[in-house]
């Protein structure tokens, strides 16, 4: 390669190459070639000095020198203390750059760099067919000998003037020297050398310039080698986890690790595996489904087949999910007509739909069905605290073969027992009734069943019962029960009464004999029972009569139509019957009179003489007993007037 070659045309009408004895005017200038061992490359340019005037341009084309060996480089200038400098071409007027003649005479000398070759070792992959490949910049490579050409310093301007390597299972990295590259500056030339003061190592070639364009560098015996560094494919071993199928070894790109393992699946399983569709084997009767590739034996870490993998050489595992049988035991109920059901397409890490649970529901009698179980449950025996089962975690995923027992809620029983009067002597008695119940139904239908249950058999006539349900509480006391279901079996009871008649009268205070109403309130209790005026037996009894247009109320309840002894009408607002009666037979009448006085009348007005309504039945009369306390009766009444709004705080006779 030819640089700074002397160009350029005679342009003056003298002849400008004189003898040298001719240069003694000042107004001259003369060139000295110093070829350093070389000749003209132009054997016709055979003098070794030219003349022209003193600062003019040099334009005459001069050969480059040549020299065995050697690529001409440039000419350069000798400094006054001994080092050398490249020859500088200046600019003329005609806008090219030129050599100018000097004042007086100088030398300038030729510059050489050696020739030299890079070669390329192909290291361990000359043992599996390694190659060299043409760079894809070729124009420094010579494919006869496989050598990159130039001479030290010559620019190689990017790695794709570099060739590149192939060999069977294995991946060329980079070229690489032996000992690394440094500076060394000789004659003012900056080159690259090899330091032989670093120990032997894999020193990558394109990083050995500090971030410059790559060079050829200089090396004494003129030739360098370059050495391949390569990566061999990762080893995979494919762990298979079927009885029979040995493990099986290859190498391959870490990009053609994906179409290797469905290779080796073809080959060794003969199944086709495309990442999309379920894998089954043996594929015919598909004991075993596929489950993925895995990093580990304990099948944490999963790769896809859809998902880009590096590795280095790795072991590899196939999971399967094995073919299991899941059984819906019904534990002694049916589902259409069957005490069991079994699915055989399930595989362990599956899920069992939801559905299948809310459709298969079986029915036993006297139970409700609440869930299955797993009847592989064994109770610790070092915890008495654990639980008699363990129910079915919906979503859980299948571990093994799947036995589910349905567990059943059985429902309690409602008894209700008869119980007679203590003094009832006779055999004939109503037997319990007895219910088989649902937790929390309502009971309203059981007990009304139960009581015309009572009322239905011949012998019962002689008796009633009190229409409320007892229970008895852990001291035996009777309760009475309120409850609307029960969560439990239960006894309760219905307490059976003598028909016995209490007959309660009426009667005017002033005239006794004659006032007697002819209306009466007629119960039937037990000779123990008392009446309360909370009762719905005894709430009609309590209310005002009518004489007339006159209203009369109750002042007492009386043994006696005489008004003696003292009233069985106690200030607890209860009945007491005489406990002088002895009742032993059906039909044994108890009269009881009730004293009634005429009511006085009671209203209200404002200033204005406006009535007022405070009484929550919208009636605008009120009526009391002649004997009532003014101040009781006030207080009886709401002070707020319902129809206006207005609270009255004071209220005057």
């Amino acid at each position: 390669m030819k640089r700074n070659k002397f160009n350029g045309f005679v342009l003056l009408s003298a002849l400008l190459l004189t003898p040298l004895s001719s240069c003694q005017n000042n107004n001259r200038g003369m060139i000295i070639f110093e070829l350093n061992g070389g000749k003209f490359s132009d054997e016709t340019f055979s003098m070794d000095r030219i003349e022209g005037i003193a600062n003019t341009p040099l334009k005459i084309d001069i050969p480059d020198p040549i020299k065995e060996g050697y690529t001409f480089v440039t000419w350069r200038e000798k400094l006054a203390n001994g080092s050398y400098t490249d020859l500088k071409k200046i600019v003329a007027s005609d806008g090219n750059a030129y050599y100018y003649f000097p004042y007086g005479s100088t030398t300038i000398y030729a510059y050489y760099e050696p020739l030299m070759s890079i070669s390329f070792d192909l290291t361990e992959g000359k043992s599996n067919g390694g190659k060299i490949i043409s760079p894809v910049k070729s124009t420094l490579f010579s494919e006869k000998d496989n050598k990159l050409n130039g001479y030290t310093n010559k620019a190689i301007p990017s790695v794709d003037y570099l060739p590149k390597a192939d060999a069977l299972e294995m991946s060329f990295d980079y070229w690489y020297l032996k000992k690394p590259l440094k500076i060394e500056t000789v004659d003012g030339v900056k080159r690259y050398v090899i330091d032989e003061s670093q120990p032997e190592g894999h020193y990558r070639f394109d990083a050995q310039f500090q971030n410059e364009s790559m060079v050829f560098p200089y090396i004494q015996n003129k030739d360098i080698t370059l050495f391949a560094k390569w990566t061999n494919y990762p080893v995979f071993t494919v762990h298979f986890n079927i009885d029979s199928v040995e493990d099986y070894k290859f190498k391959a790109k870490n990009e053609n690790i994906k179409d290797k393992l469905v290779s080796t699946l073809k080959e060794r399983l003969n199944v086709t595996y495309n990442g999309q569709e379920a894998l089954y084997y043996p594929s015919d009767s598909k004991e075993k489904r596929f489950a993925g590739f895995f990093f580990d034996k304990d099948f944490k870490n999963q790769f896809f087949l859809n998902e880009e993998v590096f590795i280095n050489s790795e072991d590899i595992y196939l999971k399967w999910n094995k073919k299991v049988t899941v059984t819906l035991d019904y534990n002694g109920g049916l589902y259409n007509n069957k005490d069991k059901d079994i699915f055989t397409d399930y595989y362990t890490d599956d899920i069992i739909p939801e559905d299948i649970f809310s459709t298969y529901k079986p029915e036993k009698e006297n139970h409700s069905f609440l869930f299955y179980i797993d009847s592989s449950y064994v109770k610790p025996q070092d915890d008495p605290e654990a639980a008699d089962y363990l129910k079915y975690q919906i979503g859980s995923r299948i571990k093994d073969d799947l036995n589910l027992k349905a567990y059943y809620e059985e429902h309690p029983t409602l008894t209700i027992d008869y119980h007679y009067p203590s003094s009832y002597a006779g055999l004939d008695k109503s037997s319990s009734y007895v219910k088989i119940v649902k937790k929390e139904e309502d009971l309203s239908a059981y007990f009304k069943e139960a009581q015309d249950r009572f009322l239905s058999e011949d012998f019962n006539k002689q008796f009633a019962f009190y229409p409320v349900f007892y229970n008895l509480d852990s001291y035996g006391n009777e309760m009475k029960f309120t409850s609307s279901s029960i969560s439990s079996s239960l006894t309760i009871y219905l307490k059976i009464l003598y028909k016995t008649t209490v007959e309660i009268y009426p009667v005017l205070d002033t005239d006794i004999e004659s006032s007697i109403s002819s209306s009466k309130y007629t119960f039937s209790f037990d000779k123990d029972q008392t009446i309360s005026s909370d009762d719905a037996l005894f709430k009609d009894s309590l209310g005002k009569e009518k004489i007339g247009d006159d209203v009369y109320l109750p002042s007492g309840y009386y043994s006696s139509v005489t008004f003696s002894p003292n009233p069985v009408y106690s200030e607890d607002d209860r009945i007491l019957l005489p406990i002088h009666t002895s009742l032993k037979a059906v039909d044994e009448k108890i009269k009881i009179y009730k004293r009634i006085q005429k009511a006085i009348k009671v209203t209200f007005e404002d200033e204005s003489g406006n009535r007022l309504n405070p009484f929550s039945d919208d009636s605008m009369i009120h009526h009391v007993l002649p004997s009532s306390d003014v101040e009781d009766v006030l207080e009886s009444y709401s002070l707020t007037d319902k129809d206006t709004g207005v609270t009255y705080l004071n209220y005057y006779p």
